[in-house]
């Protein structure tokens, strides 16, 4: 469970990096997030023999965790604390930066001053991780 958790924590990183200095060239940024998306499709599917289905989904969980816990601190924070919520929207578009090209090419609503999409970007990403049950053979 452990190494599947760091081999998507590295996944996650180096696509970070990887995104952001691709930004700057036209649709290499977009084809960056969707071989995003194929190479967690090709480790959930890697696991599929060692992991169960509910430690599947607690690695998914685990690996998306800072992503719930910034979403729950910008929508339960008082509206007092309105500067601390723009940083936390920054940490969270900077760990979501691997779809953010995908991101801009959706229509973005707000739901609480907070963007609908970056809300249901980890459980889509949990999901996206989680549901693939058979390995190809």
């Amino acid at each position: 469970m452990y190494s599947a958790l760091s081999r998507l924590y590295f996944l996650q990183l180096t696509a970070v990096i990887a995104v952001a200095l691709s930004m700057n060239y036209p649709g290499l940024d977009i084809f960056l997030a969707c071989m995003y998306l194929v190479v967690i499709g090709w480790e959930s599917r890697s696991v599929c023999s060692t992991l169960n289905g509910i430690k599947k989904w607690r690695v998914g969980f685990y690996w998306q965790m800072p992503s719930f816990l910034l979403i729950s601190m910008a929508f339960f924070l008082p509206t007092d604390y309105m500067d601390q919520v723009n940083y936390i929207m920054f940490t969270l578009q900077l760990w979501q930066t691997p779809m953010l090209p995908l991101l801009s090419l959706l229509p973005l609503n707000s739901v609480a001053g907070l963007k609908f999409l970056y809300a249901v970007l980890p459980f889509f990403l949990l999901c996206w991780y989680s549901l693939p049950a058979n390995k190809i053979r």
